[in-house]
C-alpha cells in the first residue's frame, strides 16, 4: 500500500494533456515608484498629523466647557438640593475667569458683568430680562426665578463665548 495512486491511461481531460502553467507576474509593491508620490504621501501625512494635533489641543482646551455643560445639565435636571439654580452666577464667573483671566473678570458685577458676558459671546444671550434674573440670583439666591430662559442663555454663553 505504499504505492502512490496513478490514474489509468486515457483518464482525465485530454485537452489539458500538454498544458503548462502560466508564469505569474511579480507582486505589486505598495511603495511609491517615483519621488513625486513619496513627496505627496509625506505632505499628506504631515497635514493629517497637524490636523490631529490641532483637534486634540482644541479638545483639551475646551475641557472646562464640557465640565460646565455637565454641571449645567445637573442643575437643569436635579432637585433644588443637589445643584440649585442659584449656582449659575458662580458657574458663569468661574468659566469667565478660566477663559479670560482673573484680572479681567473678578471685579465685574451688576450691569457691567452682564455687558461683559454679552460682549464676549455672539448673539448676546443675556437680554434685559435674563440679565436681571441672573443678577437677582447672584445677590438674592433664595428668590424664586423663572429658570428656563436663564438656563438656555447660560448654555448658549458656555457653548459660544469667544
Amino acid at each position: 500500500m505504499s504505492e502512490k495512486w496513478q490514474p489509468p491511461p486515457g483518464w482525465g481531460n485530454l485537452a489539458l494533456k500538454e498544458f503548462e502553467e502560466v508564469a505569474l507576474p511579480e507582486t505589486i509593491s505598495f511603495f511609491p515608484a517615483t519621488q513625486f508620490w513619496v513627496w505627496i504621501t509625506g505632505f499628506a501625512s504631515l497635514v493629517l498629523l497637524l490636523y490631529l494635533v490641532n483637534r486634540y489641543t482644541s479638545w483639551k482646551r475646551n475641557k472646562y466647557r464640557r465640565e460646565a455643560l455637565a454641571l449645567l445639565a445637573t442643575i437643569r435636571s436635579s432637585s433644588s438640593t443637589e445643584a440649585p439654580i442659584s449656582r449659575l452666577p458662580a458657574l458663569l464667573k468661574q468659566i469667565a475667569m478660566r477663559a479670560y483671566g482673573r484680572e479681567k473678570v473678578a471685579a465685574l458685577y451688576g450691569a457691567e458683568w452682564i455687558s461683559f458676558l454679552n460682549s464676549n459671546c455672539q448673539d448676546s444671550p443675556f437680554d434685559k430680562t435674563s440679565g436681571d434674573r441672573l443678577l437677582a440670583l447672584a445677590y438674592q439666591p433664595n428668590r424664586p426665578v423663572e429658570s428656563s430662559a436663564l438656563l438656555a442663555a447660560t448654555e448658549h454663553w458656555i457653548r459660544n463665548h469667544a
